[in-house]
C-alpha cells in the first residue's frame, strides 16, 4: 500500500516482480506518469531496436523541402537538416502506416516514395 504513489516507482517494481500493490495519490499527473511507466514492462525491446535501425538506414532525397512544425519557441531550435529529417521520417511513417506496412521490413522504401 503507498498513500502517496508520486510518479509509481513502488508500484512499477511490484509489478516488475509479480506483486500486487495498490497506491494514490491526489496530483492528476501521477496517473500519465504511472501509465508510461506500466506501460513500458509492455514495449518489445528487439521491435525498438528494429524501428531505430530502420530510421538510421533512412536516405532523404536532397530534394525534399517539407520541414517539421513548429510553435514560435521553437523555431529555429533544430538545424534546417534536423527540420527537414524529422518531417522526413514523420512522411514516411505515416505512409506506411497507410499502406499497412511494418517500419522493420521496409527500411529501403523510402527510395521509392513520390517525395
Amino acid at each position: 500500500m503507498d498513500p502517496f504513489m508520486g510518479s509509481g516507482t513502488t508500484a512499477l517494481v511490484c509489478q516488475m516482480r509479480g506483486y500486487n500493490s495498490i497506491g494514490y495519490d491526489i496530483m492528476l499527473i501521477s496517473s500519465v506518469s504511472i501509465t508510461a511507466k506500466a506501460n513500458a514492462l509492455k514495449y518489445d525491446l528487439s521491435e525498438i531496436k528494429k524501428m531505430i535501425n530502420a530510421v538510421r538506414t533512412l536516405e532523404m532525397p536532397h530534394t525534399y523541402s517539407r520541414i517539421t512544425p513548429f510553435v514560435t519557441v521553437t523555431k529555429g531550435a533544430y538545424p534546417k537538416y534536423t527540420e527537414r529529417f524529422l518531417a522526413f521520417i514523420a512522411e514516411w511513417r505515416d505512409i506506411l502506416r497507410s499502406l499497412h506496412l511494418s517500419m522493420q521490413s521496409y527500411t529501403g522504401f523510402a527510395k521509392g516514395m513520390p517525395w
